[in-house]
């Protein structure tokens, strides 16, 4: 189901009904994935991202948490690569198949 916006208009009432469906609609468009602190594996594969086309990654930390947004992807025969961009500046995600899990790394 796809998602029908709100035609606004000046006086129109704020209602919580209207609220949940424009947060609905933000959820069904965007692929939220995560990185785990540990290990740095993303909660989403390569191609699951690619083809969501539009994605934010936020990556948990001890002191801030930061959140970036899909920038691009690449492939080679050897590498899975999806690259997102926070205000630090581009994260490279890499895995070694289209259907694993790449791995953010901040070193």
């Amino acid at each position: 189901m796809s998602y029908e916006p709100t035609n606004w208009k000046s006086g129109d009432v704020v209602t919580s009904a209207k609220l949940n469906k424009l947060e609905q609609g933000v959820q069904n468009a965007v692929l939220f994935v995560t990185a785990d602190q540990q290990t740095g594996a993303l909660s989403k594969t390569w191609q699951e991202i690619v083809d969501a086309g539009f994605a934010l990654l936020t990556i948990p930390s001890d002191t801030n948490t930061m959140i970036l947004w899909l920038l691009g992807y690449e492939s080679s025969s050897s590498s899975f690569i999806v690259t997102f961009m926070g205000s630090g500046g581009p994260v490279r995600c890499v895995a070694s198949a289209a259907d694993e899990y790449p791995v953010y790394s901040n070193t």
